[in-house]
Formats: structure tokens, C-alpha cells, sequence
């Protein structure tokens, strides 16, 4: 089942079967959609996954959300699979109108109903995205939230990221930064300790990698901007919420991908264990129900 919330601006589908992602945001008015998919995907073809899919393995791109966790693992007692659960789900349509949808879902890997409620505004080219979890389990749970939309970039794209801390989330996996520690947005630090931009899209032929985590950021906000249609996408968010932007950059160097993600986080690191050690967990209280929102614009 396909839905579309449509108005003057933006055309966004949303796949209720499929993780309940947004499938694809179509600017109306330059004809641009904004979100990537691999090569050969196929709305329309059957999809079957094993209980405990490895993501990479799957990865159909649009707009997810990672939860409960990001990395599979042991944490609370609990088997939590690769990239969480809801990626991989099947989502209930709670409500739906012309320009809104909430979708539902009960969780298996954590006692928590989570929903997401979409609602594009009536004559802008946003989008508000509101999520909400309630914890009906008898104990707090310690969990993460990271969006996970996959943005279709083109070279030369400019990412705008506020002033903030950057660091490698894994040395092994980067191709620019080459340093452990901290840098400033928007450079890292290579093998020599020279800077290195990190905010253009390169080209393919670069075959180059990278994954960092944002932190200390100046703004809750995080976009791309495309010279060509002169455009931008902007996430805006509470850092009170989304502390954290993780932004992960293939321009050929992972399995052959050209995207972008921008990646608005309640915690870090990647492993839940390690964020529930840290106290950076969004923390769900028992039948207390927890929100957090966001706004998507194109402009």
C-alpha cells in the first residue's frame, strides 16, 4: 500500500508495509525528489524479510527511523536486531486524512508502542514529523532514536551542518578523516593532520567514505543544498531532543552507493550498551509516553 500527502509544494509517499518509511519527497515545483534509492529498487516488488535482517543486505533508502538500537546486540537482557526493528516492520495506519497519517507499531524486541504522525502543512513546502513511544513494560527502558533519511546528492551539493564537534565514528571505515579526537565542523583532520573538508558531496569517482558524529551543535538543524535546482532540504529540530546529527557520506565507497544521510540522534555511540553506560539513552519511562518532533522543509 502506497499513501501520498500532497499539497501545493511537496508531494511525500509513505510505504505503511515497508518500515513505514517515507518513500520519496518530490519538490513540485522544480520536480525534484530528494530521497535515494538503490539501483534497481522497485516500490511494487514483494518484499520478505528474515527475522533479524541484516540491513545493509536490504536497504531499499527513503526515509526510516532506527529503533530501539542502531548496532545489533545484547542490551538490557534483550536481543535487539541489526539497525532495530522498525525498519523492517509492518506498520499499522492508526489515522489517516488528506494531509496527515499516523502510523503505529507494536514493538517485539522492546514492550514500547511507538507512533509516527506525518502532517504537511497546508501551504508550505514543510512537513512536521512527531513520534511518540510508550513504554508498557514494568521497567525504564534505555533506547536510541537516529532518522535515517538517504538523501539523493549530486556532486557539488553543499551539506549544511551547524558549527559543532566532529569526530570519526570508526577510523577503519573513514576515508577522509584519518585522527582520532574532536574537530570543528566543517573539517577533519587526515592521516597527516592536515584539514579536510567534509561539507561537499565528491565525486564518484573519488570512491571515497565517511561517518561522523555531530555533536555540541550551534543550531538543532541539519540540510543539503543543491546548486542546481537551488534548493535546500533542512531537518529543524530541538537539540534537546536530537543532540546529536550522525552524517554518513558515500560517494562510491560503501557497496558502490552516491548518498548522503543526515541523521538527527538522541544518543551516541552506536552500540545501545555503550549509550545506556554513557547516560545518552532516550530514556522511556514505564506508561509514561514520551514525544519528540522535528520539521522537514524545502525551500
Amino acid at each position: 500500500m502506497t499513501i501520498t500527502l500532497q499539497n501545493a509544494h511537496l508531494a511525500v509517499t509513505v510505504l505503511p508495509e515497508r518500515g513505514g518509511r517515507i518513500d520519496q519527497i518530490t519538490d513540485l515545483a522544480r520536480n525534484k525528489d530528494w530521497l535515494w534509492h538503490p539501483a534497481g529498487y522497485d516500490a511494487s516488488a514483494p518484499r520478505e524479510l528474515p527475522a533479524g535482517a541484516a540491513f545493509d543486505t536490504h536497504w531499499q533508502g527513503g526515509f526510516e527511523e532506527m529503533f530501539p538500537n542502531d548496532a545489533a546486540c545484547v542490551a538490557g537482557g534483550r536481543t535487539l536486531p541489526d539497525h532495530g526493528e522498525a525498519w523492517s516492520s509492518v506498520w499499522m495506519v492508526a489515522a489517516q486524512s488528506e494531509r496527515a497519517i499516523t502510523l503505529r507499531l507494536d514493538c517485539q524486541s522492546v514492550p514500547v508502542q511507538f507512533e509516527k504522525r506525518l502532517t504537511l502543512a497546508d501551504d508550505t513546502p514543510e512537513l512536521q514529523i512527531e513520534y511518540r513511544f510508550t513504554n508498557h513494560g514494568v521497567s525504564t527502558l534505555g533506547t536510541l532514536l537516529k532518522l535515517h533519511p538517504a538523501i539523493a546528492i549530486e556532486e557539488g551539493d553543499e551539506i549544511r551542518v551547524p558549527d559543532c564537534d566532529v569526530e570519526a565514528v570508526a577510523l577503519g571505515f573513514s576515508t577522509l578523516i584519518g585522527q582520532p579526537g574532536l574537530s570543528r565542523w566543517p573539517h577533519g583532520r587526515d592521516p597527516n593532520g592536515d584539514q579536510v573538508p567534509l561539507d561537499r558531496a565528491l565525486p564518484a569517482a573519488s570512491q571515497a567514505r565517511e561517518f561522523i558524529y555531530c555533536s555540541n551543535l550551534g543550531e538543532g538543524r541539519c540540510g543539503v543544498y543543491n546548486p542546481r535546482t537551488d534548493s535546500t532540504l533542512e531537518l529543524a529540530f530541538d537539540t534537546a531532543e536530537f543532540p546529536y546529527v550522525w552524517l554518513f557520506q558515500s560517494y562510491g565507497g560503501f557497496d558502490g552507493h552516491y548518498v548522503l544521510m543526515l541523521e538527527p540522534c538522541t544518543s551516541k555511540p552506536f552500540e545501545l550498551s555503550e549509550v545506556i553506560a554513557a547516560d545518552t539513552a532516550l530514556w522511556l519511562a514505564p506508561d509514561f509516553p514520551r514525544a519528540l518532533s522535528l520539521t522537514l522543509s524545502v525551500r
